[in-house]
């Protein structure tokens, strides 16, 4: 078996590095380990508008738009890097690119290929150690203008002076010092805006900025890490208590020490 592999759950993604050996992915801790921000909490209110189905179906169809962007850039650099395999184009001609916010996600990217110019080295990169306890997998490691960048790919409306994205690339970056081949200069986020105005070109205006360069703070992830352990460190890979707790055998002789005033 090649570790690490993937496990969801109901807290969400565990990675097993070692048999029997469970770590919760960057992600996992990082949405549990956080207070949900107020403008979030408003949006899902707003969208829900008090029925979980509606919400659901929304938060599914903006992730659908992710995954796509994400998968369609992860093919495109591993075809620039000529690791391209024939099934994995195969796969790329059954996405659907007609909706909208993708084909503008897609067209952020392109500009970003075509300012930047960057050359990938890593693509989908798994990164774990026995020293860390979290894992995760980054979406690409590239070369711009002569300096190796940790990078990430974000849909999200806003990507800037963000503390959990700030977190997400701090603990990859700590990841990847442990298991990677080449030495990070700098990372960031490549921001593929899904909703912005087009231009007479088609394209986003000229200003438009696509790298959000982050600092590497480790000791942001050590808090969440902390918050995160103090409710599900005794979860396992299914989302069960590691141990089950021990139970009264005799409930008459607790009851009756209570009663007596007992402290049991």
């Amino acid at each position: 078996m090649e570790y690490p592999k993937a496990v969801n759950n109901v807290i969400g993604r565990l990675y097993e590095i070692q048999k029997d050996i469970f770590v919760p992915s960057v992600t996992t801790v990082i949405q549990w380990g956080c207070p949900m921000p107020i403008h979030l909490l408003n949006w899902i209110i707003k969208t829900s508008q008090g029925d979980p189905d509606k919400y659901w179906n929304v938060r599914n169809k903006d992730a659908q738009v992710g995954i796509d962007a994400h998968n369609i850039v992860e093919l495109f650099a591993k075809k620039q890097m000529g690791i391209l395999t024939k099934e994995e184009y195969a796969e790329l001609q059954t996405i659907n690119i007609q909706d909208e916010p993708l084909q503008k996600a897609l067209t952020c990217f392109m500009d970003f290929y075509i300012r930047h110019k960057p050359k990938f080295l890593e693509v989908e990169t798994p990164l774990f150690h026995k020293s860390i306890p979290y894992a995760g997998r980054i979406d690409a490691i590239a070369e711009i203008d002569g300096e190796v960048w940790l990078l990430d790919y974000k849909t999200s409306r806003s990507v800037d002076k963000d503390k959990k994205i700030q977190m997400q690339l701090s603990a990859y970056a700590k990841l990847y010092e442990k298991v990677g081949e080449h030495k990070i200069d700098r990372m960031g986020v490549i921001h593929l805006k899904k909703n912005f105005v087009p231009g007479k070109d088609g394209f986003p205006s000229a200003r438009s900025k696509y790298i959000y360069e982050y600092n590497r703070d480790d000791s942001l992830m050590d808090k969440a890490l902390d918050m995160f352990n103090l409710f599900y460190d005794q979860v396992d890979s299914s989302g069960k208590p590691k141990t089950s707790p021990e139970l009264l055998q005799n409930f008459g002789l607790f009851f009756d020490g209570l009663l007596e005033g007992n402290n049991v």
